[in-house]
């Protein structure tokens, strides 16, 4: 069995244009088609940090979060899911 791994920063959702568009992000995931994917960056830096990648929507998707020790709403620990 093989398997792709990724890593991926999204930098908090914010994209060159500067503009934060969480499908684009789950775009790119779909083009990358890897079994596995690493994010870094994936809660907003202030406030409750959340996750910048709605659940509900990386759960339409192929994909499904790792459940780590978070706070309510993140996708990981200290930014990485």
């Amino acid at each position: 069995m093989q398997l792709k791994i990724a890593s991926y920063n999204i930098h908090k959702g914010v994209g060159l244009d500067r503009k934060c568009d969480p499908d684009r992000i789950l775009s790119v995931l779909a083009e990358l088609d890897a079994d596995v994917v690493a994010l870094q960056e994936c809660d907003r830096r202030f406030g409750q940090r959340q996750s910048v990648l709605p659940r509900a929507r990386i759960e339409d998707s192929r994909y499904r979060p790792v459940a780590i020790d978070t706070r309510p709403g993140s996708l990981g620990w200290h930014g990485n899911g």
